[in-house]
């Protein structure tokens, strides 16, 4: 995934707080790993990727865009040296992230190559907030049997959480219809907000396999 500074620098902050939080966990468990995707789950997922990046890049949705031919996933920590390789090799000598024009419109050469790049060497969907019906499951049954009693513990309420086959049913995989800090946590102040999530925090996003 390309993005520019600021998202990048957001990524690099999420991944360095899922290092840490299971050093901060008390009453909450990581689940188990769940099953990783089929090829179709995969395809759909990187399909999605692509749609995203594709956007990021300033094409229009509903413009053409080259098949290509998925390689590997890359660590995020790893994005920059990883697009720089494949843009020197694909023509662009000396192309870093840094000196890239291509997200500042043209030249579109540019714009696509490093689509291409991308394309070939993304960052695996669960980054994106996408996941499979099974990962879903898992993550909501996480919610349900840890993170939902850790909170309520905590004396914050948690609403009224959907059924699990309304979470799973997320369209197109992304995660954002609840969370069980949704109901209670905008109501505390930031001090309370941070013991809370220090307390309770969400370790969803750390008990899946790396898809490699």
């Amino acid at each position: 995934m390309r993005r520019d500074n600021k998202e990048m620098t957001r990524t690099r902050a999420v991944l360095v707080l899922a290092a840490l939080l299971p050093l901060l966990a008390g009453c909450v468990t990581a689940g188990e790993a769940v099953p990783e995707p089929t090829v179709h789950e995969l395809e759909t997922l990187n399909e999605r990727v692509r749609q995203l990046q594709w956007q990021f890049l300033q094409f229009s949705p509903d413009s053409p865009r080259p098949p290509v031919d998925f390689v590997s996933f890359v660590d995020p920590a790893n994005t920059e040296q990883a697009y720089a390789a494949c843009m020197q090799a694909a023509g662009h000598e000396g192309w870093t992230p840094s000196n890239s024009s291509a997200l500042g419109g043209p030249p579109i050469g540019e714009r696509l190559d490093l689509y291409i790049c991308i394309a070939q060497y993304p960052i695996a969907p669960s980054y994106y907030g996408l996941y499979t019906p099974a990962q879903l499951g898992a993550i909501y049954d996480y919610y349900r049997d840890s993170l939902v009693p850790c909170i309520r513990a905590a004396g914050v309420g948690v609403g009224e959480p959907p059924t699990r086959a309304e979470f799973v049913a997320i369209p197109k995989g992304f995660r954002v219809l609840w969370t069980p800090y949704d109901a209670g946590a905008p109501g505390l102040t930031q001090t309370e907000k941070q013991s809370l999530y220090t307390k309770c925090p969400d370790l969803s996003f750390s008990f899946f396999a790396d898809w490699e």
